[in-house]
């Protein structure tokens, strides 16, 4: 049944909860899924040994298609992450987690995933501090999901380091990037360091974008790109004066088919709703 080309595209789930040996010795070579949620690790003792159970998981790294890991604190995210240094080729989902935002210690290394995951075609990453997320962004020729959130001062990307990343993503549908409050933009690169080219980058597939950061960042982000499909739009910015909401709408947002266009900040909330031809 499993040699069959029309078997049931079945996979293994491992969780904290599984144990690796025991679970390879009954099933054969399928593909692996790898779900880790810590306020489902219960009681507290027993997260340490869950965590070894997905390092262990992670050390089959030619049949892991999908890894989910939410709210792991840094200590035993740390453990996990050690487990995730090379390449996992047959990867098409990533989501991480990170529960200590206000204070991440588990810097994500240059060598996650070997820095590269040619096959992802999802990936969520919250509240990680991960600094050469540029190099594995841009092996991903064919994400469709995109979600940075929360982004912490150590895993800062400049507008034009996200753009280029984002000009090898052809199939990128939806897109999410959102900075932890003004802590995750350091002060020397809140200044556009570069004028934003004459061409700017084609996102031919862009569909939504959130966004959620400060409205200089957004400005220099958006004089960069080009998304012609793009049809859902919502925005959360820290500093912005009203009338600019008016700039942003007319500068950039007009040449799209927008069917929703969301703006909020701190002081204000708006919201206008459109149709596309």
């Amino acid at each position: 049944m499993f040699e069959s080309p029309r078997r049931l595209n079945l996979r293994i789930l491992f969780t904290a909860r599984t144990r690796v040996t025991a679970t390879l010795n009954v099933w054969p070579a399928l593909p692996i899924v790898i779900r880790g949620d810590y306020s489902n690790v219960n009681p507290v003792p027993s997260s340490t040994e869950g965590a070894n159970n997905i390092a262990a998981a992670l050390e089959l790294k030619d049949r892991v298609h999908q890894i989910s890991l939410c709210d792991y604190p840094s200590p035993l995210l740390e453990r996990i992450v050690a487990a995730m240094m090379g390449s996992f080729p047959a990867l098409t989902g990533l989501k991480i987690t990170s529960r200590d935002v206000m204070t991440p210690v588990a810097v994500f290394p240059e060598a996650f995933l070997g820095g590269s995951a040619p096959h992802l075609q999802s990936c969520s990453l919250v509240g990680i501090p991960f600094p050469g997320i540029q190099k594995l962004l841009l092996s991903t020729n064919q994400l469709v999901e995109l979600t940075l959130r929360d982004i912490p001062p150590s895993g800062y990307i400049s507008p034009e380091a996200m753009v280029t990343c984002l000009s090898v993503m052809p199939n990128l549908k939806t897109f999410w990037l959102g900075f932890y409050f003004h802590t995750s933009i350091p002060d020397q690169l809140n200044h556009w360091q570069h004028p934003p080219p004459l061409t700017p980058a084609v996102l031919p597939s862009l569909a939504k974008f959130n966004f959620n950061g400060p409205s200089e960042y957004m400005e220099d982000l958006l004089s960069r790109i080009d998304a012609p499909l793009l049809y859902v739009v919502s925005i959360w910015l820290f500093n912005f004066p009203i009338f600019f909401i008016f700039f942003i709408f007319f500068i950039f947002f007009l040449n799209c088919n927008l069917l929703s266009l969301a703006i909020a900040t701190r002081h204000f909330y708006g919201a206008t709703y459109m149709y596309g031809e």
